[in-house]
């Protein structure tokens, strides 16, 4: 507790190196609040409070009670609480409490910095006009994309940016059903063209009616659905361009399979990598509606998971795969996966690990990676068992461990599993899927973009990105998310990498 408090006050001195310590002025100390730092700037004299609530629980009656009191009496007084990123996710409502009474709102991200969420006056403002496309595909995309020749449904792709650079060209207002609809049909089309698996779709489906509710429960939040076939789009090029890498790991854990096809991996990998954000919300929407219905703004939900799930053979099956081919990847010897053939020490314990994570709901991508593989389980049982193994083994269990590994906020989880820092020459597919969800973030908030993805380009050695933000503050949050990618990857054989800064001022 007290290094994330020295972490926060380095970062705070650091983000406004024009305020200094001071003495509560007077007028504060006849208050019953007592912020955990005092500054005061050496241009303007406006005060700068910072309460830390490590939990992520605003005291709410001592807030409205005397802190937005006080604010009204001393209009020059800025207040801002920061909080854990843990803090925030356990309790989301502590964003929208700050933007009610007018506080700012800063999320501590150990040893990279403070991301801002509720900006206050003294926080950049900077902001540039960026070009704006049409459309959820930006050109850059759908430009490489187009036109692979190594990939099996390289067809279905150029299909599809035909079809979607049509109706990027349509009336704006029907873009978005148009391009769900299109998204839909093309996945299903993609999906079907492995004959071993059939049943997943239903799960993505979950993810499109979650997106409606999230959208009822919070308007202009991140849209995952279209992100996710925008993430797989993205990647294809790059695996086309080294099929060869991706094929050559892909042999260690997939040997036993006569029909191992890296993209089909990848387009699982990528389709389904976002589907544990429906249960890690969990909690965040049920308090939400419950608060609207019962007209109670201080009530709070916890939602725990049940030691039940784990007695589920699908369930049972999908934790024993990962541990043991997570086990194999955080082993550096050479050598092929035994697919989960033996009893596996390290796998067992990475269970434990993941069984814990699950039932607090904590991480989405552990979530996902298990619920996706449990699927994949029982539908190969359900079609025919023996035929089906092959393709669990060589497709969806690597899949399922690039799904968990694909968000940056597991690393310091994935540092102790020996997964993190990412092998791109032993685990390509999840180096890849980290890569290009590190920087799509094209109109995750709305219809408006506020990047624009102006360069995408790839060659024998390398897949550069160049992405350009209208608004400074938005670009110094995605900052720390950028700066962490650059240490998550190892052994490259090939680089990936992401150039980010503000649109020219001229545009």
């Amino acid at each position: 507790m007290a290094s994330q408090i020295k972490q926060i006050e380095t970062y705070i001195r650091r983000l406004y190196p024009d305020f200094e310590s001071t003495t509560p002025p007077k007028w504060s100390r006849k208050t019953q609040w007592c912020p955990a730092l005092f500054l005061r700037s050496k241009i303007t004299k406006r005060y700068l409070a910072i309460a830390i609530e490590l939990s992520g629980r605003l005291p709410t009656s001592v807030f409205r009670d005397v802190v937005v009191p006080l604010k009204q009496k001393q209009p020059g007084l800025v207040v801002v609480v920061c909080v854990t990123e843990k803090g925030l996710a356990d309790f989301p409502e502590t964003e929208t409490e700050c933007r009610d009474m007018g506080v700012g709102l800063k999320s501590l991200q150990p040893h990279l910095g403070l991301a801002t969420i509720v900006k206050t006056d003294i926080d950049p403002q900077q902001l540039r006009t960026i070009d704006h496309e049409t459309g959820y595909f930006p050109k850059a995309i759908l430009d490489q994309a187009e036109g692979l020749s190594r990939l099996m449904f390289c067809d279905t792709l150029n299909h599809f940016i035909k079809n979607i650079r049509r109706i990027q060209k349509s009336d704006e207002s029907k873009i978005k059903k148009r391009t769900l609809e299109l998204v839909y049909s093309t996945i299903e089309s993609l999906i079907a063209q492995h004959p071993s698996f059939t049943g997943a779709t239903k799960e993505f489906m979950k993810l499109a009616h979650f997106e409606q509710l999230f959208d009822l429960v919070n308007p202009g939040s991140s849209e995952h659905v279209i992100h996710a076939f925008r993430v797989f789009l993205a990647g294809c090029p790059i695996v086309n361009k080294f099929y060869n890498v991706f094929d050559q790991a892909h042999r260690r854990y997939s040997d036993r399979c006569h029909t191992t096809r890296i993209e089909y991996a990848w387009l699982l990998t990528s389709i389904f990598h976002d589907i544990g954000r429906v249960k890690e919300g969990a909690r965040q929407y049920a308090t939400a509606i419950l608060r609207d219905e019962l007209n109670d703004e201080d009530m709070t939900i916890n939602i725990a998971g049940s030691p039940n799930r784990w007695k589920k053979p699908g369930y049972r099956n999908a934790l024993k795969l990962l541990g043991s081919l997570a086990a194999f990847m955080g082993d550096k010897d050479t050598g092929n996966w035994d697919g989960g053939a033996f009893a596996d020490e390290a796998g067992d314990k990475l269970e434990i690990e993941w069984i814990r994570i699950y039932d607090e709901y904590k991480w989405h991508g552990v979530i996902g990676s298990i619920d996706f593989l449990r699927t994949v389980c029982e539908n190969a049982k359900a079609a025919n068992e023996r035929q089906s193994r092959p393709f669990v083994l060589a497709h969806a269990v690597p899949a399922a461990l690039a799904i968990m590994l694909h968000d940056w906020r597991v690393h310091a989880d994935g540092k102790k599993w020996n997964l993190v820092p990412l092998s791109t020459k032993r685990f390509p597919l999840a180096s890849l899927l980290h890569y290009v969800d590190t920087w799509d973030d094209y109109k995750r908030k709305g219809d408006k973009a506020c990047i624009a993805i102006k360069q995408y380009k790839i060659n024998n050695k390398q897949a550069h990105v160049l992405v350009e933000w209208a608004e400074e503050t938005l670009l110094k949050n995605e900052q720390i998310k950028y700066n962490a990618f650059t240490n998550i990857l190892r052994d490259q054989t090939f680089r990936m990498t992401i150039e980010a800064r503000m649109a020219s001022p001229n545009e």
